[in-house]
């Protein structure tokens, strides 16, 4: 180990071209590939989605200053590359990252346009052309707001015609238009659904009130139902008695 010499045989990462695609063309800082790189060897260096990763760890890893890892962490987060959970109790409090893989969802930003240099470029003879006023009304502002509006509100309905507990539909509409989007959120909010009622739990009556699941709806994205239980009870699902908690 670190004789400069690395070795497949001494441990390797694996990850899916897609994903490593993806993460090539999202633009990212230096910094921000660091704390990226800290979280795949944390994870998929050991065979894991997610690895509870504490501020220490990355400021070794990348010789970047705490506090500045916590500014780069919070950025990856708010364009959703990477998620973060925080337990309610024990284990030091420390975080739980992972790699979003759900690349559709990434906020990147748009590529970079390169002017020619100063001097370099010859342009057109600048023409000034006059264009009729334009007139902002009421209703076309109020048209342009509630058009996406309206579209993200029957994506709701139709959802909650789906889930079985009737209870809390004003909060969970709310938690709804304030986490859905684009179209990409509908499709993870769809699978998250999917997975929730597919759970053995489900099956014995423990069904959250429909405000409580809109609210946390993504920590079922990547849920993976038992296929079976071996003679086991249902409710030995130890990944969804945590999610039920």
């Amino acid at each position: 180990m670190n004789e400069g010499i690395p070795e497949l045989n001494n441990g390797h990462i694996r990850i899916a071209n897609e994903l490593w695609e993806a993460l090539v063309s999202a633009r990212l800082s230096g910094r921000e590939w660091a704390m990226i790189g800290v979280i795949i060897r944390k994870t998929y260096g050991w065979n894991k989605s997610a690895d509870r990763i504490a501020l220490s760890q990355f400021k070794e890893l990348t010789k970047i200053p705490r506090h500045k890892c916590c500014v780069i962490l919070k950025e990856l987060l708010r364009r959703n590359i990477i998620r973060k959970s925080v337990p309610k109790k024990g284990n030091g409090l420390v975080p739980t990252y992972s790699l979003n893989k759900y690349y559709n969802s990434w906020k990147v930003f748009p590529k970079r346009v390169m002017l020619p240099k100063k001097g370099t470029e010859v342009f057109p003879k600048r023409v000034t052309k006059v264009f009729p006023k334009r007139v902002t009304t009421k209703d076309t502002v109020k048209n342009s707001l509630n058009t996406n509006t309206v579209e993200v509100e029957k994506w709701f309905e139709k959802l909650w015609k789906t889930y079985p507990m009737k209870d809390g539909k004003i909060e969970a509409k709310k938690h709804f238009m304030a986490s859905v989007h684009t179209i990409e959120d509908y499709q993870l909010i769809k699978k998250a659904q999917k997975n929730y009622l597919s759970c053995p739990r489900i099956a014995k009556g423990f069904i959250k009130n429909g405000s409580t699941w809109f609210h946390n709806w993504k920590d079922w994205i990547d849920y993976k139902p038992p296929e079976q239980f071996s003679g086991k009870d249902a409710t030995d699902d130890a990944e969804a008695k945590r999610l039920f908690e």
